[in-house]
Parts: structure tokens; sequence; C-alpha cells
């Protein structure tokens, strides 16, 4: 079945970024509500205002242990706000057939509807009736297109042959081109076309999208492929992409502990899109702004505590994010993206660090090439998947 295409963590001497002040006493009864944190009782945290974090740069950050390697620079210039909130997954969202059958050229197609093993997890199945497309529209917004040209000849990568990936958000991105059967196109003008379209595809006024990730690959016709992921953003801070997760109960029940939210996009020929994968559509129910963070510099020097044990870590890129937590009965055999189910969301700052290659033959994720340390920004909390993935390092 073709349904779905995607589903599915000190120096006790801190040194104060610039600007950021020990936290005040009524600051501090705020921060109560989120947790203590072991560390608050070794050393005072301090805190800043999100237009003082906008001025961090690496310059005023200090780090004492070698094994340790930071990047050179990081930006959080473009964050508008920090707050905690809830996500609700949308519903009925099946109504808008005709509009994505518009968006993906498919005038002519039969139909039937879909219901999975678990509840909620229902929508329609559409395919063409002259081209073979197939696209899936689930009751909460679950979204999976692939044209009949992906289903002949895309899907098949070949995994002995070199493939790049590219970060555009570590500004990685500059005269690639990738080797499409009809010819060798720049990615930029491929990375802005996506671009568009998803200004198309996604009915949000809350979120912002935007291409983070690209992945040149070859198929077995020895012809090239361009994998994109498009990441979501809330006012200038990240949803999860990179950390989604599943956990076992005493009672061998599964659930989704935290979530990923993003888009998958393949192409194989310029300018057509052919596979769009989205788990579901998120609408902001609730969110509560806070007026002071952890510094970044404070947030440091946790990590560099919690990773004393290692010998060396070398971290790709530190960005505030917020974590994606669904609240729903997976022990009642719910589906997590079930319309009307709950998400929470955490703001942290998310250290991620190189572990193994994302070379998976289909549905290439930026995370599989990553594990990450993620450091609550309102109370210092630590959690990471490190464990999960089976990321020791070298113990010192």
């Amino acid at each position: 079945m073709k349904k779905r295409c995607i589903t599915l963590c000190i120096i006790l001497t801190l040194f104060t970024a610039s600007g950021c002040q020990p936290v005040p006493d009524e600051v501090k009864e705020n921060i109560k509500q989120y947790g203590d944190n072991k560390y608050s009782k070794e050393f005072n945290f301090e805190y800043c205002s999100v237009d003082e974090l906008k001025e961090v740069n690496m310059d005023s950050i200090t780090i004492s242990d070698a094994n340790i390697s930071l990047p050179e620079r990081v930006d959080f210039s473009g964050v508008d706000s920090i707050s905690t909130g809830e996500f609700v997954f949308a519903s009925d969202y099946t109504s808008y057939s005709d509009y994505y059958k518009r968006i993906f050229s498919l005038p002519e197609t039969s139909s039937k509807g879909f219901n999975g093993a678990l509840q909620g997890d229902s929508g329609i199945v559409f395919e063409g009736t002259k081209t073979r497309d197939y696209l899936y529209l689930g009751d909460s917004g679950e979204l999976s297109y692939i044209s009949a040209d992906m289903q002949d000849e895309g899907g098949n990568i070949n995994l002995s042959l070199p493939q790049e990936r590219i970060c555009i958000d570590r500004k990685e991105l500059s005269n690639q081109v990738v080797h499409f059967a009809g010819g060798d196109v720049p990615i930029q003008s491929q990375v802005s076309y996506v671009s568009d379209y998803l200004s198309n595809l996604i009915l949000d006024k809350n979120l912002d999208t935007h291409i983070r990730t690209v992945y040149t690959r070859t198929n077995s016709d020895g012809n090239g492929v361009l994998e994109m992921q498009a990441v979501f953003e809330y006012k200038g801070v990240l949803l999860g992409f990179q950390g989604g997760y599943m956990d076992v109960d005493n009672n061998s029940i599964s659930s989704v502990k935290e979530m990923n939210y993003l888009i998958d996009i393949d192409m194989l020929r310029a300018e057509k899109v052919d596979r769009v994968g989205l788990v579901g559509k998120l609408d902001l129910v609730q969110a509560d702004t806070v007026d002071q963070v952890l510094s970044f510099q404070t947030a440091v020097s946790i990590f560099e505590k919690e990773m004393a044990t290692f010998h060396q870590i070398d971290v790709v890129e530190v960005i505030p994010l917020y974590v994606l937590s669904p609240s729903y009965d997976a022990k009642g055999g719910v589906y997590y993206a079930a319309p009307g189910n709950k998400v929470e969301f955490t703001p942290v700052y998310s250290f991620l660090i190189k572990a193994g290659e994302d070379d998976s033959t289909f549905g290439i994720n930026e995370g599989d090439g990553l594990v990450y340390v993620n450091v609550n920004m309102l109370n210092g909390e630590v959690t990471s998947n490190m464990d999960k993935r089976g990321f020791a390092g070298s113990g010192k």
C-alpha cells in the first residue's frame, strides 16, 4: 500500500552573554511552572529577553572542554518571540479534495475511502484514471502524492553512487547542479520553484515554511533525483523536524512521544514535483509568549556538563526549536495524527551532532544523520536521543 510515504534529548562558573542578567524574582516565580532543573542548585541560571537573544554570536560564548566543538556561528536574529502552547491536528480536511486534485493536476480520478488499523487513520485515496498518479488526503490533513513517473522510474535509488546533502540553513548551497534525465539544472532554481509551490500547497496563516535540506541522488537508470525537506516555523522558531521517536510502556504499548513536522518533496525533472509527503496539518490553538528565556551561554554550559563523558563531540548546528509532543490514547488504539489530537510545543536550544549517514533508499530524513541534545529554554532540562540512536561516542 502506498498510503504513507512518511510517518513517524560545565563549568560551574558561568559567563554571561551580552545583555543577559540573573533572573529577577518575579520571573523565577513564572519559571517554576515549567519544572525544576538539577543544575539550578549548583549555579545561577542566566536569563535574557528575546531581543537580547537575537544579538548573540559565538564571540561572546565560552566553553572549556576542548573535546567539544561548537559551530563557528549561530543565528538567532530571526526569532520574533518564544512561546509554549498547543497545536491540534486538523479535522475534515478531505473537504479540500478538489483543491488538491487541481494542485496535482488530477482532473480525472477514481477514489475510495481508506480506514487504517488505528482510530482516526482515515481519508480518501485518489488515482488518476489516465496518468496513474496517486494521491492520499487524510481527514487530519495527511498528504501523500506519488506521480506515475516516480512509481515507474524514480524510486529506485542507487546507493552505490555518491549523493550530496546540502543544508541551506547552514549556507551550503551555491552553484551545485542536479543531473536530471533532461540535462543539468541549477539546484537553486529548483529550490525557488518548490518554495513558490509550497505557498499554494500548505493552507496555513500561522506557520511559515522554507526548504532546509536538499539531496542530490541517482536512480537505477543513472538519472538524478532531487529530494528536498521543507520545515515549518512559528514566529521564527522551527518546529521539530529531526527528533521524532516512539516509546514502549510496561504493557508493550507503543506510542509517539515526539513527532517531526516537515514536508518531503522529490523531483525527477525541472519544475515538476513527483512526490510529496506530509504527516498531517497542525492548527495553532494556543501560544503563551514568555518574556525571559535561558541565556545561550547558560545552555552551552549545561550542554558542556552533560557531554563530559565523551571524548569528541562535534556540534554542527545549534537552533531554537519547538519540540512537538502528541497527546493521544495510544492504549485505546488511536492514531497519533488523528483529527483533533493535541500536540504540545516546548522551546529548546537544539544542539545537532553528526551521527551516521541519512542514506535510506526511500523517505530520506536529515535526522537520520544526526543526534540531538535539547536544552529547555525555560528551565534548562536536558533531553536527547543519543541512547535511542545508540550514539556512544568515546567514553572517557
